[in-house]
């Protein structure tokens, strides 16, 4: 199976490979295993923007530095 890079960085951040963390978040949020990668996400988007906010579109809430986001996302850790 072939992962979303940002969900293969979620994964990292959360010390598992993708599949092993596609398996954990679906024991734990059961009803929806993609909870634990969207709430990560949106966290990570609101801490890059307060960081880089010149890689949004201006006046909005859309990336267009993607290249930069992915780099921030490697580095974005998971809660503990």
């Amino acid at each position: 199976m072939k992962f979303q890079p940002y969900f293969v960085a979620y994964a990292q951040a959360h010390g598992r490979a993708p599949a092993a963390q596609l398996d954990f978040d679906s024991t734990r949020w059961p009803g929806g295993c993609m909870t634990g990668f969207i709430l990560w996400i949106a966290k990570a988007k609101v801490s890059f923007r307060e960081l880089h906010p010149a890689a949004f579109m201006p006046g909005g809430d859309v990336i267009h530095d993607f290249t930069a986001w992915g780099k921030f996302l490697e580095s974005f850790p998971c809660e503990k």
